[in-house]
């Protein structure tokens, strides 16, 4: 026999940590500056002449909502192509607790 349905009530969500704008200042600060030091002079390149593969144009960083990403943009290359570059964030930094930003440790051990 099939079970009643029934409404049970729902507990509220928990809210995200706002994250301060001298957190956010400091984190982004540092992550510029890894960025122009070590990751563009590494991961990018003069476009290839040969191919029709995508190829990595520019690397940064970006906030949304309580999140801090570190983003590329790939250029796409071919006849083909729906769009002639995209967006892909291939890291997310999330606040844990109040002094910590989850895998980011000590950018801002001076506020």
């Amino acid at each position: 026999m099939p079970r009643k349905k029934s409404w049970y009530p729902v507990q509220p969500r928990k809210t995200k940590p706002k994250v301060p704008d001298a957190i956010k200042k400091a984190l982004s600060e540092k992550a510029d500056q890894l960025i122009e030091s070590k990751l563009k002079p590494e991961y990018l390149k003069p476009p290839p002449e040969d191919n029709d593969f995508n190829y990595i144009s520019d690397i940064y960083s970006k906030w949304h909502q309580h999140y801090f990403y570190f983003c590329t943009t790939y250029t796409v290359r071919g006849e083909n192509a729906i769009r002639p570059s995209f967006e892909d964030k291939f890291a997310r930094l999330a606040k844990i607790c109040p002094l910590v930003v989850l895998g980011f440790h000590g950018c801002y051990d001076s506020l």
